[in-house]
Formats: structure tokens, sequence, C-alpha cells
């Protein structure tokens, strides 16, 4: 299973793109009517999510706040019930959903948790997604693959200063702190930001401050 993830993953997908970028991307997926598959984006890069961690999540793998407890959403990543481990052999690891920029987003979550519990959240395969989000980067003239939200969620949490080292690690769950280093690439995001056209830098700036709207519209359709 690892090499067929590996396979949709080129050498490439190790290049964090930045979140205006991402935010570029999934709003062209809501226009062409994919809102899971955007949604899906949004959760992995967040949650720093390996392909297969998102994929193999189900709707009680969502946990919601609870009073007196936590007064945020956590992602139970790699149920120990469904006999399910990270690449780094861990269960059941919880990964708390306090991204500030996304905050927004917690209305999205509480749409994927409705419904029957043990179900699967996505209706699509990691090949479908990886397809859709090629047509969409193809026709915006930019580089993206699915895998890099694990590269691109810890790269923006550092150039924006929300995350240290140390708070980027332990969310992504890196048992060695050199890990951290092949994958938070602060420095590396903000040059092949700064290389985009104007124009790309300024449409994908827009899609940042129209995304959230864009999303709550999404949802009441579907609710």
């Amino acid at each position: 299973a690892l090499q067929g993830w590996r396979k949709l993953s080129p050498v490439r997908s190790r290049t964090p793109v930045a979140y205006p970028i991402v935010a570029l991307i999934i709003t062209e997926l809501l226009h062409r009517q994919q809102l899971l598959m955007g949604l899906w984006i949004l959760l992995a890069h967040g949650a720093y999510l390996r392909p297969s961690e998102c994929m193999n999540l189900r709707r009680k793998n969502l946990v919601p706040p609870h009073q007196g407890v936590s007064r945020a959403w956590c992602i139970l990543v790699a149920a120990s019930e469904a006999q399910l481990e990270t690449k780094t052999g861990d269960s059941d690891v919880g990964v708390i959903w306090d991204a500030p920029y996304l905050s927004w987003f917690t209305e999205a979550i509480k749409f994927l948790h409705q419904g029957e519990k043990e179900g699967k959240i996505w209706d699509f395969t990691y090949l479908e997604l990886t397809n859709m989000v090629q047509v969409v980067v193809k026709s915006l003239g930019v580089s993206f693959v699915p895998y890099q939200c694990r590269h691109s969620g810890p790269s923006w949490d550092r150039v924006k200063g929300y995350r240290t080292l140390q708070e980027i690690q332990k969310r992504g769950r890196w048992k060695a702190s050199r890990s951290v280093n092949r994958y938070e690439k602060a420095g590396k995001l903000l040059a092949e930001y700064m290389d985009l056209p104007a124009n790309l830098r300024t449409r994908a700036e827009q899609a940042v401050q129209e995304l959230p709207g864009l999303v709550r519209e999404r949802l009441k359709r579907h609710s």
C-alpha cells in the first residue's frame, strides 16, 4: 500500500506550496462542484496528514469539542480499532484543530462529521483525487499534488510564525527533528511563491479571502 501512495507522490511532492496557492486550487475545485475534494485538501493541509491517514478517516474519527475537556475539534489519526498505524507505527494519535488561519473550517468539520459514524468520510479514491487535482492545476498553471499538504502545512505554519519547530514536530507525528527538517521548508516555500507571476499571486491572495465564504455557501447547498 505504501508503494502505491509513493507512485502517486513524485519527488516534486516534497516541495511545499504556499497556502494562497492551496486556497486557489481549492476554490477552483469548488467551482467544479468538487466540495469533498476541496475539504480533503484543507483538512490534510491544516493537520499535516499523510494521504493514507486522511483517506482512512471515518466520521467518528472527527471528535467534537466537549465542555470542560476541549474547546477544539480533534482528528483521531490511525484508529487502533480499525487496526491502523501511522508510518512510524503509532495508533490513536490526536491532532487538535487549532490552525489559526483555518479557524473557520470547523463548520466544514461539523459537516464531515454528520451521518453514520462508522462510515468513511470521502466518496472518492486517492487516484480520483489526484487526477482531478491535476486537471485543476493544469488549468491554473501551477504545480501541486495532494501529498504536498504534508509538507505545505508545516512550512506555512513556520513561515507565518504560528508554531515553533518543536510544535510542528509534535503535530506532524515525527519521531526525530531531522525528519521535520525534511518536511518543514519555510524558506523554500517563500522563495517559490515569490517566483510566481504577480497576477497569479494576486489571484491566490484573493482566493484566501473568498474561500471561507465559498465553502460556507457550498456547505449550505449540501446540508
